[in-house]
């Protein structure tokens, strides 16, 4: 089922008004002269009298009625206004709490703003371009694993051997290391917001049941964010910009994605143990990976992207390239020699000529 659009209620121009007030005067000007016209004939002037008062009671009527119509027009503007008021709290209140020391409080900001996107529609680019903000901010990873707490207990008198004794430094980095740990869920949880609103379908088919919660034409502007385990798997979005990225974990997903407009990749850094752009759509004028570096295993396999540039972009292991498509149109049938894979002197291995793979009967035009 399509939504239906919010309407624009605009405020009434002077000209309008003008143009009403005008319509009203012909209206009490005709009704006082067809009612003279046809009834005012009696002699005696007693149709003539009524005749006046029916036309003046049409006239009164009609001012009462566009009164009427004005009052219902300004008390669903002061509603409407009411609303955006409360809306506008709301998400300054969330975007504030996205600011506080407790992680608690902060994961409560997130889903604030989650269900003020689900609840009005014209807001859902600004909340998105909140929360990518937030991811923006700097960010340090913690380690593997969360360091040990001491035991808890109630000898007073216990006495530790010097090399058990915790120091106050000890202290303090294990309670930083604890924050970053906290950190880290909460920047999960946005990162697990935007993929779970920014599927159309809940599975790859389109004949599968459609995401009642899915955000259409969305930017993403995460240029020099710090991404771990980034997974945008089946995403449908207008455009991204993921400059200077830095994106970390064990994997970084785009598999199945669907771009309409460009995705920008300049400087980013690929260092998750594997990056997937497997069976993407990106239609954008251009799709730039222009000084990126990829750390761990790519797959490019039977991705298709309209405009594809890999200007000193370099690959710690070779790309996997099975049917991928670059610089060609969706339709065209005509294939060429596969992508260029050339090791580099330094180390590592680069692009050097377009790929035209085969056709693939998968992507179908939206």
């Amino acid at each position: 089922m399509r939504r239906r659009k919010s309407k624009n209620h605009q405020v009434l121009s002077n000209l309008t008004i003008w143009f009403w007030a005008l319509i009203l005067v012909l209206v009490a000007v005709g009704s006082v002269w067809g009612m003279l016209y046809f009834f005012g004939n009696d002699p005696k002037g007693s149709t003539r009298l009524e005749a006046i008062r029916i036309a003046s009671t049409v006239v009164v009527g009609t001012g009462g009625a566009a009164a009427l119509l004005l009052t219902a027009r300004r008390q669903r503007f002061s509603e409407l206004d009411g609303t955006e008021r409360r809306i506008t709290e709301l998400q300054t209140k969330a975007a504030e709490q996205l600011g506080h020391e407790k992680a608690a409080v902060r994961l409560a900001g997130l889903h604030s703003l989650e269900r003020l996107a689900n609840d009005h529609p014209s807001h859902r680019q600004t909340i998105v371009d909140i929360i990518c903000a937030y991811l923006r901010m700097p960010f340090t990873p913690p380690p593997d694993r969360l360091p040990a707490r001491p035991i808890a207990g109630n000898l007073r008198n216990r006495r530790e051997p010097a090399w058990q004794r915790r120091s106050f430094e000890t202290s303090v980095s294990n309670s930083l290391i604890e924050e970053r740990f906290q950190e880290q869920q909460v920047r999960q949880t946005a990162q697990r917001i935007l993929q779970a609103h920014l599927t159309p379908n809940r599975r790859w088919k389109k004949s599968w049941p459609r995401n009642p919660y899915f955000w259409k034409d969305i930017r993403l502007d995460l240029s020099g964010a710090t991404l771990e385990n980034l997974d945008l798997a089946r995403c449908e979005i207008t455009s991204g910009l993921f400059n200077g990225c830095h994106f970390i974990g064990r994997r970084t997903c785009f598999s199945f994605a669907c771009v309409r407009g460009g995705m920008l990749f300049r400087g980013a850094k690929f260092s998750a143990n594997k990056t997937n752009f497997s069976f993407v759509r990106f239609h954008g004028a251009v799709t730039a990976f222009d000084h990126a570096s990829f750390d761990g295993t790519t797959d490019f396999r039977y991705a298709w992207i309209a405009s594809a540039a890999f200007r000193n972009t370099s690959f710690a292991v070779e790309p996997e390239l099975e049917g991928a498509r670059f610089g060609v149109k969706e339709r065209e049938h005509a294939l060429a020699p596969p992508l260029v894979v050339r090791a580099r002197a330094e180390g590592g291995y680069e692009l050097t000529e377009k790929c035209y793979g085969q056709l693939w009967d998968f992507f179908e035009e939206p």
